[in-house]
């Protein structure tokens, strides 16, 4: 048994680009606080009006799902949209969109000994295929670095060996 309470705070804006409308900037930046009751296999959910877990196919993409885990994170992504092409069959609409972007997350916990600035970074593309504006199947491929630490917590700030991690998302939705 456990209770906590937190608080998160998202923004999530989309700037079109030039007058075609085949180019959109995307960025969102979110906060994410819960208390310390928090279970560990809860504490890599962030809240808000969509749960988003750091690591898997929303922030910090590329990485695997729950990498990191904290009480305390500051997250964000940028994303450019474009749609490639667009066809049309009597009432169908196909757009395809090429969609690079980039994730930065931190994560704090109690009692670590972490730089205050350490990010964590991931970048990719990605692909998605939109039928009528409405029903979209995605494809993601990011690249992480994943960090190995001494085992030794007193040397925590040591990193001996970051390596890339690949991760492949296919969502349909």
């Amino acid at each position: 048994d456990w209770s906590t309470a937190g608080i998160n705070v998202t923004h999530r804006h989309w700037l079109p680009m030039g007058s075609s409308g085949d180019l959109t900037l995307a960025y969102r930046v979110g906060f994410d606080a819960h208390g310390e009751g928090m279970p560990f296999f809860q504490q890599h959910i962030l809240g808000g009006s969509q749960w988003v877990d750091l690591g898997g196919n929303i922030a910090l993409r590329g990485l695997p799902n729950g990498r990191y885990r904290g009480y305390r994170v500051l997250y964000g992504s940028v994303e450019t949209r474009w749609r490639a092409g667009t066809a049309r069959f009597d009432e169908t609409q196909l757009d395809l969109l090429l969609v690079p972007y980039v994730d930065w997350g931190r994560v704090w916990t109690p009692g670590e000994s972490d730089e205050p600035l350490h990010l964590h970074g991931t970048a990719g593309t990605g692909l998605r295929l939109i039928y009528n504006r409405l029903f979209v199947a995605r494809l993601d491929v990011g690249l992480g670095l994943e960090e190995f630490r001494q085992p030794d917590p007193a040397d925590a700030q040591d990193i001996h060996e970051r390596k890339p991690v690949l991760g492949i998302y296919v969502l349909v939705g």
